[in-house]
């Protein structure tokens, strides 16, 4: 929510206004409650359904390879992408189900992508590369994006997976590739059929209505495969997989809820005496290093909380408190492991014709890796949305001030927005937020390097000459009905004094996949001469992965260099107009000496 200041200037209230001001705070109230069991499920409503497609830049893969993938998540009533999961999931298994990786993705209005270093320990064989929304879990395995990936590892003594039997037939990779290159409102075209090694090529891609322009793409440049291997699944293809799964589905009826609002974390409150559930009592999650991941959640009458995570986070481990009651537990309840007995993988077989082809390519992958430094992916910054708006926050740069040994002492010296109390014999820190009898008896939150402090006088004597900054949050504020009276925000020079003050215990602790982060993928620029003739080797087999294509105009022209490498490049566009019409387009040129 958008916090408000809930302090009426400085003037005393009369008790008119302080009806209306109970009424303002019972509305919000109210209103965040309403919310909550909407995304929880307790209202009798259905939405759509969810399906997930996944353009991959390849499907035989060696050890140094990247696996690239973008995801578009679409409603099945629509088939517009998706304004309602907030996370896709993509995993890697093997033929015996185990699991390779397991990516979590924040989506971008239905979109995502990622990426999978293929590394030696992964053997020779095939595997299903699976992606999917928890929403679609209450339709099954079978509704999930399915693609078949082979690897292969001349690195291994064990190839028995692929080795070719006498039952078996071989043939190299053809171009007896269907023309995909035809789409009415859609055209795609290089301005060569043949280029040089390190030379510029362009790709020119036009669209013809505003349903096509205003769609979204991604766009693969690669070698061709050196042996026929599973076909890469188009758009076009996907489009026809869920015609008899129902457009919507009830929530009432679903086990799995949809993350509507970003990553669910979800759990109970129980006694700890008597194991019983707890409703209507709160749990907090804090975790070092994320002030955008402290939040409060509330129980239902089945003592169950639900967590909305709303953006990407960097931390693996958060910390779950209850807040009403120390004879409180929780319990996080981990999600469903999906049941992938009944999937079937593609057969991929080789021989020893191949043995130049994989050997040339181990050895390209060798020297590719080694030179990684010099040919960096970057990260795209997100800014994070934060918890405390900034209007309320006041911010005092320690190194700004003369240094006193405690933090307590920095308090009573440099910081005026700071009270402190003494309760019970203890210290209790209170921002000096607006007058407000609902407030003014209230604690004030204090976060340390993002971990929630509840037992303020643990940090008074906190060396002050390891904290960076002190933030004070102003304002008086609600959080899913706990009301708070301000907040005080820490943060040290290296973290390492949340860590060792105990402000909880290991059972409160639960481990977080990280989201994948988005990348911008590196491209040489052979324009220049010296550039070119430099002595760094350039074996890149994938010349171009742009996951993220988008029209600025009606004609979008796209440079890209070829590298050392010489045969036959294939060009992949797949995606969705705005409409939801699928497109897959594919293109072939030659890179010779």
């Amino acid at each position: 929510m958008k916090f408000q200041n809930f302090g009426l200037n400085k003037n005393k209230m009369t008790k008119n206004q302080m009806f209306k001001h109970k009424a303002i705070l019972l509305f919000i109230f109210c209103s965040i409650i309403a919310a909550t069991n909407s995304v929880l499920g307790q209202t009798e409503t259905t939405i759509p359904n969810e399906r997930t497609y996944v353009h991959t830049s390849a499907t035989l893969l060696f050890p140094g390879d990247y696996l690239y993938y973008k995801c578009y998540v679409q409603r099945l009533d629509t088939k517009n992408l998706s304004n309602l999961s907030k996370v896709v999931y993509v995993e890697l298994i093997n033929e015996e189900q185990e699991l390779i990786f397991h990516h979590k993705l924040f989506l971008d209005k239905g979109l995502a992508h990622g990426d999978f270093f293929i590394n030696q320990s992964l053997s020779s064989g095939n595997y299903k590369l699976i992606a999917y929304t928890q929403w679609m879990k209450n339709l099954g395995v079978s509704i999930f994006f399915q693609q078949d990936i082979s690897i292969i590892n001349p690195y291994t003594n064990d190839q028995k997976e692929i080795l070719k039997t006498d039952a078996d037939t071989i043939a190299e990779n053809s171009m007896a590739y269907d023309n995909k290159n035809k789409f009415e409102f859609l055209k795609l075209s290089v301005d060569s059929d043949n280029y040089s090694t390190r030379s510029m090529a362009s790709l020119l891609i036009e669209a013809a209505t505003d349903d096509v322009k205003k769609g979204s793409y991604s766009i693969s440049i690669k070698q061709k495969q050196p042996t026929e291997a599973a076909r890469s699944i188009g758009a076009d293809e996907f489009n026809s997989f869920y015609r008899t799964i129902p457009e919507e589905n009830s929530l009432l009826n679903s086990s799995f809820l949809p993350e509507l609002r970003g990553e669910l974390v979800m759990g109970k409150v129980l006694d700890k005496e008597t194991l019983k559930p707890i409703k209507n009592t709160r749990v907090i999650l804090s975790a070092l290093g994320q002030e955008t991941l402290y939040t409060v959640a509330s129980t239902n009458e089945q003592g169950k909380f639900y967590f909305n995570i709303a953006q990407p986070y960097d931390q693996t481990s958060v910390s779950l408190r209850p807040l009403d009651n120390s004879n409180h537990s929780v319990k996080v309840m981990d999600k469903e492991k999906n049941d992938y007995s009944k999937i079937e993988f593609f057969n991929l077989k080789i021989d020893s014709t191949l043995r130049t082809k994989i050997l040339d390519k181990s050895i390209h992958n060798q020297i590719e890796n080694a030179f990684s430094a010099v040919k960096p992916d970057s990260i795209s910054i997100q800014k994070p949305k934060l918890f405390f708006d900034d209007e309320y926050l006041v911010t005092y740069n320690l190194s700004d001030y003369t240094r006193f040994p405690t933090f307590r002492q920095t308090v009573q010296e440099v910081i005026p927005d700071i009270g402190i109390k003494r309760i019970n014999g203890e210290d209790s820190y209170s921002v000096r937020t607006p007058d407000n009898v609902l407030f003014n008896a209230l604690p004030s939150v204090m976060l340390l390097d993002g971990l929630l402090i509840d037992e303020h006088s643990k940090l008074g004597q906190l060396d002050a000459r390891e904290i960076e900054k002190v933030q004070v949050f102003t304002s008086n504020f609600i959080n899913n009905g706990a009301y708070y009276k301000g907040a005080i925000l820490i943060e040290t020079k290296d973290m390492k004094d949340a860590t060792s003050i105990k402000t909880y215990s290991d059972d409160l602790r639960h481990t977080l996949s990280v989201p994948q982060k988005r990348k911008k993928y590196f491209s040489p620029n052979y324009t220049n001469e010296t550039e070119k003739n430099n002595s760094i080797p350039d074996f890149r087999y994938q010349l171009l992965w742009y996951p993220d294509f988008s029209f600025s105009g009606k004609k979008n022209e796209i440079e890209f260099f070829t590298s050392d490498l010489q045969g036959i490049f294939e060009i992949s566009l797949e995606g969705f107009t705005y409409s939801g019409k699928p497109v897959s387009l594919k293109s072939w040129f030659t890179v010779m000496d």
